[in-house]
């Protein structure tokens, strides 16, 4: 009632001196003690409602995920998707570091520098005077034929069927742990949502995702 009720309904509650777990009996409340409860079952059929829709994305998802995995667990040649992610990391750095409307005088080379020898260039490789020189288009492109090459040598060092091994192998371990880092907000999405209650009674839980 003091949730749902009007102010002047909670001030009558006070003023009888009801408790919060005293039935309420009073005439003068009747109407309000109606009105409350179809607020409340209003309330608990939107809260179900969005349950339902989260319970759907998080079923498209699993999905999706468990596809992804089946792929790498029957050795699929992941190498173009590699590549394309190399290209995605390269897009990125080029954002981040020498943006579209900012002239080249205010891009961050040092930053850019060690974002790239983190991911995707051997360190030395780059040096601050040669690309504060390039254009932006040329700095782009010399990023990410850098970085192809700098790939292509790992795999001849390595060789093709080492390589495609190692690419499963680091792409089920970081698939699995992004899937890890969901579930683990989800859960802490569906805390703030509603009563664990309302709540369908399904799980998306870890054993489910290391099964396959």
């Amino acid at each position: 009632m003091r949730l749902f009720g009007s102010d002047n309904i909670s001030g009558i509650m006070d003023k009888l001196g009801m408790e919060e777990d005293e039935p309420i009996e009073h005439k003068l409340v009747t109407r309000s003690i109606e009105s409350a409860q179809k607020k409340v079952e209003a309330r608990n059929f939107d809260m179900r409602k969005h349950v339902l829709e989260y319970d759907d994305v998080m079923n498209q998802q699993r999905e999706v995920i468990y596809e992804q995995r089946r792929e790498i667990l029957q050795k699929a040649n992941l190498k173009n998707n590699i590549i394309d992610m190399i290209n995605r990391v390269v897009d990125r750095t080029m954002s981040m570091y020498a943006p579209e409307d900012v002239y080249s005088e205010e891009w961050d080379i040092p930053a850019m520098i060690a974002y790239a020898e983190e991911y995707y260039a051997p360190e030395g490789w780059l040096k601050a005077n040669e690309l504060q020189a390039m254009s932006r288009e040329e700095l782009s492109e010399y990023l990410h034929q850098g970085a192809l090459d700098y790939y292509n040598k790992k795999e001849e060092l390595l060789g093709p069927e080492i390589m495609r091994e190692l690419e499963n192998l680091v792409m089920l371990k970081v698939l699995d742990s992004h899937w890890m880092e969901h579930l683990d907000a989800m859960d802490m999405l569906r805390e703030g949502v509603g009563p664990e209650s309302l709540w369908p009674k399904r799980s998306f839980g870890r054993v489910q995702v290391r099964s396959l």
